[in-house]
């Protein structure tokens, strides 16, 4: 990554205001997502500014919305997020990219009961997203299946119109899960 590069991608980071998402978009769209770019993402991942989380996990699910790969060790240094004490954006950001990530075996014994516990936040997007991230880790590792099956059931039941939106799409997008 050029210096120019890294310092276009912190400047963006820097003039977040977590609203308004015009300078992240003009970064994704000219800076592309080299291996370097992805990795200076990562660390700002691991801040301790919430809206540093919020901005490089933004960055980050648009490159690998477009294709993106991240590393074993940048995945796991996103997946962090679920576990952390981290703003809740950065952490949706991070449920909807599950899908784009490969999620490491070693990885999914500590993961499946940090994204359960997303199930009950008190964000609706956060509970939304959640179970299709529970669906992500069964559809990858199929020895979850059935425990994520019994779960999607249960949120059937769930108030939230958003959530009960997501189930379907989980259900279109899974065949195992319809």
């Amino acid at each position: 990554m050029s210096s120019e590069d890294a310092g276009r991608v912190a400047a963006a980071i820097a003039e977040y205001d977590g609203k308004g998402i015009d300078s992240l978009a003009s970064v994704a769209a000219q800076i592309d997502p080299s291996p370097a770019v992805l990795q200076a993402l990562c660390d700002f991942v691991g801040s301790q500014d919430a809206r540093a989380h919020s901005a490089s996990t933004w960055l980050l699910r648009r490159y690998a919305s477009a294709g993106a790969t991240l590393s074993s060790g940048q995945t796991e240094q996103v997946l962090n997020v679920l576990t952390a004490d981290c703003h809740w954006e950065a952490r949706l950001h991070v449920l909807q990219m599950m899908g784009d990530l490969t999620l490491p075996a070693n990885r999914v014994e500590r993961l499946w009961p940090a994204v359960i516990e997303q199930t009950t936040d008190v964000n609706k997007f956060i509970r939304a997203w959640s179970y299709y991230g529970l669906a992500v880790i069964a559809d990858q590792h199929p020895i979850y299946r059935d425990r994520a099956l019994t779960l999607l059931a249960a949120a059937d039941q769930e108030a939230a119109a958003s959530v009960r939106a997501r189930l379907r799409r989980i259900r279109k997008a899974f065949k195992w899960a319809g």
